[in-house]
This record gives structure tokens, sequence and C-alpha cells, in this order.
């Protein structure tokens, strides 16, 4: 995923020799598979990816992706306006906060390129950790496995390394909410421009905790 990396790469480039384990089997998984969606990137995002990876991966994004110019308020269910929109965003030049939309597959094929080749990967069987976690539960070497000197769990909300090394924290909470999101095109020959024109993005907010939202990209 982004997190996993984003680490990875930023890892390599302090020196280290980095092993990825992903549940990701191919390059089209790897690049967003059968789902995609826009993901938001704000100025402190952009500057660690400029900082870390160089410039051109980050112009890669741009060129790729869409700034959004300002929030578009908030609305009610019927598109009426509850709060104004904010002050104008920047384009990512100036001082000016900047909120980049890219697609999320397009954000992982940037990562994933931007590591070298101090980074490798390999996947782990579906649905389990393999014996390297739970020897590293343990505080032990696994069989055919090198020693390790950190191990980083960023495999998401359900992580297997959370709860194979800390077995009594914490678990998510499922509050009830469903969330879809999605890449869609404008009905018939309609463009982002004329449905978020200037680059705005909109939020509506309607009864019983719904809400949607849309952006560029």
């Amino acid at each position: 995923g982004i997190g996993g990396l984003a680490a990875a790469g930023m890892l390599e480039r302090a020196g280290w020799q980095v092993l990825v384990r992903t549940r990701q089997h191919t390059a089209a998984d790897a690049d967003g598979g059968l789902f995609d969606d826009a993901l938001g990137l704000w100025s402190p995002a952009l500057s660690s990816l400029r900082a870390w990876f160089g410039a051109a991966p980050l112009a890669a994004l741009q060129q790729e992706g869409c700034y959004v110019r300002a929030v578009d308020g908030y609305h009610d269910s019927r598109g009426r306006r509850l709060v104004g929109p904010s002050a104008p965003l920047g384009d990512g030049s100036g001082n000016r906060p900047s909120l980049l939309f890219v697609r999320r597959s397009l954000l992982l094929a940037t990562l994933r390129g931007a590591c070298g080749p101090r980074v490798s990967f390999c996947p782990d069987v579906p649905g389990s950790p393999g014996g390297w976690l739970a020897a590293a539960a343990d505080g032990r070497e696994g069989d055919d496995e090198p020693a390790f000197d950190l191990l980083i769990g960023a495999d998401g909300v359900d992580s297997a390394v959370r709860t194979a090394l800390l077995p009594h924290a914490g678990v998510p909470v499922d509050w009830g909410f469903t969330v879809y999101r999605g890449l869609a095109g404008g009905p018939g020959s309609a463009s982002a421009e004329s449905l978020l024109p200037d680059g705005r993005s909109y939020q509506a907010w309607g009864t019983r905790a719904h809400r949607f939202a849309a952006v560029p990209a």
C-alpha cells in the first residue's frame, strides 16, 4: 500500500536494505487492480515527496493529477449552501496551502517506481501472515528468513502485524458506516470542469450522517 511503499523508499534513501512483504501478487494489483479512486495530497505530503524522492515523481503526479482551487463550502441534501467556500488554494508553486488529487493507482505506481535496488518485494499468501511473522512475534528468526532490525506494520486497519506482535492491543471498532469511493465520468460529454467549475470540490451533508463529496481528478 501507500504507507508501506513510502516507508520503503524513505528507508532506502536513509541507507537501509528493505524487504517489502505484500499481499499484492501482480503489477496490476500493485497499481490498483480493478479498484481505483482519487486521493488528496496536501502541502506537507507534497513537500515530503519532493524532499525524499526528488522533483521527477512529484512532477509526474502533478501532470496527471488535478489541484483543487477551493473547497466549495458545504451543502445540505438539496444542494443549498450551508457554509461558504474556502479561501483559494495554491497550485504547489507558492506559499498557499495546496491540495492535489491523484488516482490511487498512479500514486502507488509512482512510489513503487521510486524504490531503488535496495528495496525488494516478496508476496505473502493471501490471508496468512506467514511463518516469518510468527517468528518475529516470538523474538526469533524464522526458517530461511533473514534477521530484521526493524519491522514496520503498514498493512492497514486489519493489520496482521499488529495482531501477531500486539495481540492484546485495541482493535478497530466498527461504527456502522459504509463508504463508497471510486472514479466517475460525467454524463454524456460533460467534463469535470463543467460539473466542478474552477477546480472546486463539492460536499453535501444529509440526514442520518449521509455525506456526498466530489472532487476533480
